[in-house]
C-alpha cells in the first residue's frame, strides 16, 4: 500500500508537468460499497495512467491490459501490484487467444463479485480518429450478462488526440515517447514544459443496457 501511494504521488507530479487535467462529475460518483465497471474511451496510450491516477485512492480500479502492452521489464511488477487483468491481443494471437480472453472476462466478473472495481476500455484499442463511440462491445456485454447489477460509470476523455501518445501521427510507442519527453525537461526547464489540457467527464448512466432490457 505504501509503495502504491508513493508511486501515485510520483505519477501525479510527472503528469502535472505535462498536463492540466480537468475532471467533471467524479464528485457525484459515490463509493457505496458496490463494485464499479469504469468504461473510458481510449484517445492515447497515456490516458490509462491519467485515469488510474485520478481514481486513486477512492476507487483504485484494477486495470485491464493486453499481454503485449506489458512486455516490458518495468511494467510487469507494476501490473502485478495493481492487480492488472491480462488478456491477449486477438489481432496478434488470433483464434488461439480466445480462451485466454474468456478467462480474462471470467476474472473480471470474479473480481467484481468480490468487490473490486475494474477499469475496462470497451473499444479494446486506441481510437483512430478524434471521435470515438464508447459502446458495449462483446466483452462488456459478457460482463453485464453475468453481473447485471454491476454499476457502470462512463468516462469521456478529450484533449489527448493529436498528442504524441495518440495515433494521430501513426502508431505510438509508450516508452519511446516517455524518454523523449524526459529528455526535453532540461531544455524547457522543469516547470516550463508546454502543458496540454485534458478533460475527463464522468457519468453513471441510468439507462445503460442490461441483460434482459
Amino acid at each position: 500500500m505504501i509503495v502504491k501511494k508513493i508511486l501515485n504521488l510520483v505519477l501525479s507530479g510527472l503528469l502535472r508537468l505535462r498536463y492540466r487535467i480537468h475532471w467533471t462529475g467524479l464528485e457525484k460518483i459515490q463509493d457505496d460499497g458496490r463494485p464499479i465497471l469504469f468504461l473510458p474511451n481510449h484517445q492515447a496510450l497515456v490516458d490509462p495512467v491519467i485515469v488510474m491516477n485520478g481514481l486513486y485512492p477512492r476507487f483504485s480500479p484494477r486495470p485491464l491490459a493486453d499481454e503485449n502492452q506489458l512486455d516490458h521489464t518495468l511494467l510487469r511488477p507494476m501490473a502485478r501490484m495493481l492487480g492488472t487483468i491480462v488478456i491477449p491481443d486477438l489481432a496478434v494471437s488470433g483464434r488461439s487467444g480466445k480462451e485466454q480472453v474468456f478467462a480474462g472476462i471470467a476474472e473480471i466478473v470474479a473480481g467484481l463479485k468480490k468487490g473490486d472495481n475494474v477499469l475496462f476500455y470497451p473499444s479494446g484499442r486506441l481510437c483512430r480518429t478524434n471521435l470515438e463511440m464508447v459502446g458495449a462491445n462483446s466483452g462488456v456485454t459478457s460482463v453485464v450478462h453475468e453481473l447485471p447489477e454491476v454499476r457502470i460509470v462512463l468516462l469521456r476523455i478529450r484533449g489527448l488526440w493529436g498528442s504524441s501518445f495518440s495515433r494521430a501521427a501513426g502508431i505510438p510507442s509508450f516508452f519511446t515517447k516517455v524518454r523523449k519527453h524526459l529528455a526535453r525537461l532540461p531544455a524547457n526547464g522543469l516547470f516550463f514544459m508546454p502543458r496540454r489540457d485534458v478533460y475527463i467527464e464522468v457519468v453513471e448512466p441510468e439507462d445503460f443496457p442490461r441483460h434482459g432490457d
